[in-house]
């Protein structure tokens, strides 16, 4: 009896058509799944489709057991509730992706393809085989370039190294040059002295020096004087004549004294002695 009374102050509802009910209720939903689909993959849409219709007939189906056993779920509030429900699983059912099926045959083409792929490496394309190339030829080059170098180097080393082995020789040459010279001034030095002694009279073997010429007057006369000297020879002589280095030159002839003075201070007088 509260069964019924409470179908009453309900207002009993009288539940609609199952299909217009259910398609009412699920159309709103369905539509926003099919505007979130690819619409570019037909074969999705073909398996959404057959899932939404093998839904609606299980939500059908479920709903008139429910129905028939629970009178209470004609009321319009509970309908509105289960309405709701099943949208919301619909909703969740078409948003869960479902797995697709396996194609066994195309997996172990892609496995045989990618086995295929790791024991042949595809060929290089000929833009990249051709920068390749050019790399190893500058490699070749600079490598070739660095080997010239370090020849060169070498070279200058070896070189460095002779010119550093003639300067030292030179420099001994150097040194052995001043020693001997030093050794030649002193036997010049020697000689020199040796040649110096040789060029020295000896007291025993010298030559005597000759006397030196002594004049004495043979005759006078007033202004001039007839002089002889002791070698023989006879000279005239009056004021300014020059008699020799000894004597010099005439200053004076006195007549009278029989004498003549020269410019050494010496006299020349009769005799054979000079005053």
């Amino acid at each position: 009896m509260s069964n019924d009374k409470s179908i009453k102050d309900d207002q009993e509802y009288q539940l609609p058509d199952n299909d217009e009910f259910l398609v009412d209720s699920v159309s709103d939903n369905s539509d926003e799944i099919f505007e979130e689909s690819d619409s570019d993959d037909i074969d999705r849409e073909s398996e959404s489709g057959s899932k939404l219709e093998d839904v609606l007939l299980k939500i059908k189906s479920h709903c008139i057991e429910l129905a028939d056993r629970f009178p209470l779920l004609k009321s319009k509030k509970v309908i509105i509730t289960v309405g709701f429900i099943a949208s919301l699983m619909i909703v969740v059912h078409f948003v869960t992706p479902s797995p697709k099926p396996v194609n066994t045959a195309s997996m172990q083409k892609s496995n045989v393809s990618q086995q295929v792929q790791v024991q042949s490496p595809a060929p290089m394309s000929t833009v990249t085989q051709s920068r390749l190339n050019d790399l190893s030829a500058k490699q070749d080059s600079s490598q070739r370039s660095v080997s010239q170098l370090t020849s060169k180097v070498d070279q200058l080393s070896s070189s460095l190294s002779s010119v550093e082995q003639s300067q030292r020789m030179t420099n001994q040459s150097i040194r052995e040059l001043t020693q001997q010279m030093k050794q030649l001034s002193v036997q010049m030095n020697k000689l020199e002295k040796e040649q110096a002694a040789l060029a020295k009279p000896k007291g025993e073997s010298a030559v005597p020096s000759a006397k030196p010429v002594t004049y004495h007057i043979k005759a006078v006369e007033s202004g001039r004087a007839w002089i002889l000297g002791s070698n023989g020879v006879s000279k005239s002589v009056i004021v300014g004549d020059t008699i020799n280095k000894r004597y010099g030159t005439v200053l004076a002839i006195d007549a009278d004294q029989g004498l003549v003075y020269t410019s050494s201070k010496m006299t020349i007088s009769f005799g054979s002695n000079d005053r």
